[in-house]
């Protein structure tokens, strides 16, 4: 086999100084000529761009509007303004591109938003529009002519992804710019021999290189030799031939002999400690595999070394290799107050909300679980040498089965107080509120009270308003009586389509359905109804004019799911855990009710809410029994 080109350390550091003093001032050189010649030659050629660009300008034959006016085509649509223009703009492009053929050059109307005119090898197809993130339409936020270097051009003229250069003129009328006229040359042929220069000094550089590396290859060819021969002179014991192989290594040669005896008696004493470590490491190690809580180890720079499967299941990774790189302290979701105490050795508990979808977000690590679990963390500092700990013990357990228990049993108590509060007192409200509505009516049906009647209407909204507010506190009791029969919800969703469909036409939005036949259910059609108009209704408002709320209705299993899905901007994170909760609202005018109601209607049908949600809209699951 012959010796490799490397065959030492020192082999390595002595090419590495004098690649790097070869290489660097050679690349140095390349850059600076190659950039220097193409800003060159660029120069020249936006000269020559700049002029055409002047030019188609200068010889413009007035506005577009203008022409229009002349071709008497101002009010037909704008496919014949284009073609109209066209005719008029075509002969004056052809007849500069006859001038500058290797050029690409034309007129674009921002108004009409459509290229009007351009050459070389127009096409009828070329009239149409381009897409704005073309950096030519910068003239339009400038008002001044742009350069602008294109990988790709993003107008009609296809360089096939072969750099250009563009120069954009603006077209101004009464002082509004109203499109722009553009030249642009392909740079291939500058960059082509730019490479070639490049390619001539790197070659030399090469060329060089090889010399210096052949040349040092046989003298450390030669040494490596030596250095072989007189280390295995030593690992013999054979001290006098050693000495005579390289009588310079004479200092290192006394050295090794003082330090071979202390070896010998340290690897007897390792041996020893070894076996005992060995054992140790045993018994630890079954416990770590096989505890049902989840744990971690950490260095004391918080980089994880090790956890077991039961940590891995928990957090959705497959082997511990995936989590190569995680650093505990930059862990998302660690608390910063948690945080704090462990830098400062102190043992510390605590529970928290971990979301997986921070740290898919975030690419933490590669992980199959999305959403969010209540974990409860003890994190223990150890190995305390000096001031520094080397390491971190972490136990994690999974707590999301009795934090969602604590908060369900929490939130359905809270709307049953506030239900039972309501209904002891709405009796108590209704009966003045309906006293003074029939005295407003009565009032506004006089005569002479016409120029009060708006003030009579608006009063009777606001008590209607009231009413309202009261029975959807009266919604959220737990014991409300319930009108149930055995119905089908696909029948109950098709009445109310009417009208929530006039609510999202009304304000420029669209509803989807997609509706399954499933089983019959055990219900309150009328509380069903009401819960699907107020998730309906807050989807709506979530959105923006022309977004689409879908509606589905579908088996899975042994539940009939109803999922409403809208194309908002999605819900905060940290408010989710609040939605349904009594009074909580993100709206200006909201009670903080709407969702409430419809968790107690859910509850009074032993149905289920959970909600997806993300940064393209949120999806409401109202999952029933079939009974």
């Amino acid at each position: 086999m012959y010796p490799k080109i490397f065959p030492l350390q020192i082999t390595k550091r002595f090419y590495m100084c004098m690649l790097t003093l070869i290489i660097i001032p050679m690349v140095i050189l390349t850059i600076t000529t190659h950039v220097q010649f193409l800003k060159d030659r660029e120069s020249r050629r936006d000269k020559e761009l700049y002029a055409v660009a002047i030019e188609l300008q200068r010889r413009l034959p007035g506005s577009f509007i203008e022409i229009l006016e002349k071709q008497g085509a101002l009010n037909k649509p704008v496919e014949k303004q284009v073609k109209v223009l066209n005719t008029v703009l075509q002969p004056i492009v052809n007849d500069i591109a006859s001038i500058h053929p290797d050029m690409g050059i034309g007129y674009y109307s921002i108004e009409l938003d459509c290229v009007l005119a351009i050459a070389p090898n127009f096409e009828p197809s070329m009239l149409k529009p381009v897409s704005h993130k073309s950096p030519v339409f910068n003239v339009y936020k400038s008002g001044q002519p742009e350069l602008n270097h294109l990988d790709t051009i993003d107008t009609i003229i296809d360089y096939k992804g072969k750099p250009a250069l563009s120069r954009t003129y603006p077209i101004y009328y009464k002082d509004k710019i109203i499109g722009h006229a553009w030249a642009n040359f392909e740079m291939e042929d500058v960059h082509a021999e730019a490479r070639s220069m490049s390619r001539k000094i790197l070659i030399t550089a090469l060329i060089m290189i090889g010399a210096i590396i052949s040349l040092s290859w046989l003298f450390f060819t030669q040494f490596k030799k030596n250095i072989k021969n007189f280390a295995d002179a030593v690992v013999e014991d054979n001290y006098s031939l050693s000495e005579n192989i390289l009588p310079e290594l004479k200092p290192l040669l006394i050295k090794i002999k003082e330090h071979n005896a202390e070896l010998k008696r340290e690897v007897a004493e390792r041996k020893q400690v070894e076996f005992r470590l060995k054992l140790k490491e045993k018994k630890f190690r079954k416990i770590f595999l096989l505890s049902p809580i989840g744990i971690e180890l950490y260095d004391k720079n918080g980089l994880l070394i090790d956890t077991n499967k039961s940590c891995l299941d928990m957090f959705g990774v497959s082997n511990v290799d995936d989590l190569k790189g995680f650093n505990l302290f930059e862990d998302p979701n660690l608390p910063e107050e948690a945080k704090k105490k462990i830098i400062n050795g102190e043992q510390t508990r605590y529970e928290v909300r971990f979301n997986f979808d921070i740290v898919r977000e975030k690419k933490i690590y590669e992980t199959t679980k999305s959403g969010f679990i209540y974990i409860d963390v003890l994190i223990s500092p150890f190995g305390k040498e000096g001031d520094i700990y080397q390491g971190y013990l972490v136990q994690v357990q999974e707590i999301t089965e009795r934090k969602l228990a604590e908060k369900e049993m929490a939130r359905l108590s809270q709307l049953n107080l506030i239900g039972e509060m309501a209904a002891g007192i709405a009796h108590e409200i209704r009966n003045p509120m309906t006293t003074v509505r029939g005295f407003l009516q009565m009032l506004g049906g006089k005569n002479g009270q016409e120029r009060y009647q708006e003030y009579f209407n608006l009063m009777i909204e606001e008590l209607d308003r009231a009413n309202s507010i009261i029975s959807e506190y009266l919604s959220l009791a737990k014991n409300k009586a319930l009108e149930l029969k055995i119905s089908n919800l696909k029948p109950v969703i098709e009445t109310v389509f009417p009208l929530i469909q006039a609510d999202a036409m009304m304000n420029d939005k669209n509803i989807y359905m997609e509706l399954q036949d499933v089983p019959d259910l055990l219900m309150d059609e009328k509380e069903i109804r009401q819960l699907l108009l107020n998730i309906v209704h807050n989807g709506l408002q979530a959105m923006t004019a022309r977004k689409i709320l879908t509606i589905r209705l579908c088996r899975d299993g042994n539940e009939v799911v109803l999922a409403v899905h809208d194309e908002g901007k999605g819900i905060n994170p940290e408010i989710l855990d609040k939605i349904g909760t009594p009074f909580f609202t993100t709206k200006d005018t909201g009670t903080g009710l709407g969702l409430a109601t419809c968790y107690s209607i859910a509850t009074r049908h032993n149905a289920k809410i959970n909600i997806e949600t993300n940064s393209e809209g949120t999806t409401f699951f109202v999952r029933f029994k079939i009974n």
